[in-house]
């Protein structure tokens, strides 16, 4: 089998990420949250958040 040098890059990222625990916790509560409706949308949203 052959494998194109992004798609085992990918690979290998996302193998790096689900082997740690810390990140896939925080990405399912960004997941929960997004589901939610707790999301933020807009350049300007964000910017008035950085100057809080």
């Amino acid at each position: 089998m052959l494998i194109s040098p992004d798609d085992l890059e990918s690979l290998e990222e996302t193998l790096a990420v689900l082997g740690d625990s810390e990140a896939v916790a925080e990405l399912v509560e960004a997941h929960g949250a997004y589901m939610e409706g707790d999301v933020v949308r807009g350049v300007e949203a964000v910017r008035a958040l950085r100057r809080k």
